[in-house]
């Protein structure tokens, strides 16, 4: 029981993301979510059921297909700052910025204590502590810690 309650803890209120790919570096909350990931990059999908009616795009969840509408079609941003003029496409986008706001910071880092807005931002964070550079150019073998680094590095290549 108190599995499932860590559990629970960890995928809907903390959204701690332990599961990481290491392919690209992108983290997961969930294995399943992660698995789901690697495969595509295996080239591997999901069994699409949902499809766009203005440009018939595949999307594998309704709740893809909703975002996909919002974002690259109708524009809708239902999801508006009581304190400010911005809105969002998604509740948690709006729930983040409104920390901006409030100035809660609920990630704090185990090693020098400093505090975080997103998990992800955490994450990041702690690889100045670690030395973890998880993104790999495949040109020179140089590593980074960031993937905007890995990209702006990219460009000495071109």
């Amino acid at each position: 029981m108190k599995a499932s309650l860590v559990s629970h803890v960890k995928y809907i209120h903390t959204k701690e993301k332990d599961f990481m790919c290491q392919v690209c570096g992108k983290a997961f909350v969930t294995k399943c979510e992660l698995n789901e990931h690697i495969k595509r990059h295996s080239g591997e999908k999901k069994a699409s059921k949902h499809f766009c009616h203005m440009c018939n795009k595949k999307l594998a969840s309704s709740t893809h297909l909703k975002f996909h509408l919002r974002s690259v079609h109708t524009g809708e941003r239902p999801y508006s700052c009581n304190n400010c003029t911005k809105s969002f496409f998604t509740a948690q986008s709006l729930k983040i910025h409104t920390r901006y706001h409030t100035g809660e910071r609920p990630y704090v880092c185990n090693y020098c204590s400093k505090t975080f807005i997103t998990n992800e931002n955490l994450k990041v964070h702690k690889r100045i502590h670690t030395g973890e550079r998880p993104f790999l150019c495949t040109i020179c073998n140089s590593s980074f810690s960031q993937s905007s680094t890995l990209k702006t590095h990219l460009k000495i290549h071109t």
